[in-house]
């Protein structure tokens, strides 16, 4: 008989299902697999928010986010505020990831903050976060190595260009202590459900 797989053989299976779909879209359509990778990322935003930018908005918001995983892997949370072009609070963000690394909550924790920014209506985004790698990796200065990380990378990136202008920033800790706090709120919250 059978065993069922584990959630990580499972996680690891649709890793590399994913890249093996990338590899051979590049292939039968011409193109790169970081333009494949890309196209994917962008539909399944679309297919996620199931949202257009608002006719006419202008905003420009403001987030700062955070990701945060107990055990690298381990049960991980994303935290993230969003503020509007003057600084004033429009929101909070803490949601629980399940199981990953700390670097994949980090962009997850990203991606769900730039639906939220997209989902109203805003145009000009600002990004802060404690993450020098997912910072750099976005701005295109560090090569994004990890398979695991490469879809998150992919998704990110396709949302981030449905803005007209979008800016990321990398900020101490201690200047993201609030987005820290709420990403490590859902952990907790969702410990206490599991009880």
């Amino acid at each position: 008989m059978r065993q069922k797989p584990s959630r990580a053989q499972l996680r690891k299976a649709l890793v590399e299902v994913e890249r093996k779909y990338v590899s051979l879209l590049a292939q039968y359509a011409g193109t790169s697999e970081e333009k494949a990778w890309q196209a994917v990322a962008e539909a399944t935003s679309i297919l996620k928010t199931g949202t257009l930018p608002a006719a006419g908005a202008t905003e420009e918001l403001v987030i700062y986010f955070d990701g945060a995983s107990r055990g690298n892997p381990g049960e991980a949370g994303a935290g993230a505020v969003l503020y509007d072009g003057s600084g004033r609070c429009l929101g909070e963000i803490s949601r629980y990831l399940g199981k990953m690394t700390n670097n994949m909550a980090e962009y997850r924790s990203l991606i769900v903050a730039l639906e939220q920014a997209h989902s109203r209506g805003a145009r000009r985004l600002r990004a802060y976060t404690d993450s020098e790698l997912l910072t750099r990796q976005m701005e295109g200065i560090y090569r994004v190595k990890s398979t695991g990380l490469r879809p998150l990378f992919a998704e990110a990136q396709a949302l981030a260009r449905r803005f007209d202008e979008f800016a990321i920033h990398h900020i101490s800790r201690e200047e993201n202590k609030r987005a820290d706090a709420l990403a490590n709120r859902a952990i907790d919250e969702a410990s206490k459900e599991a009880r």
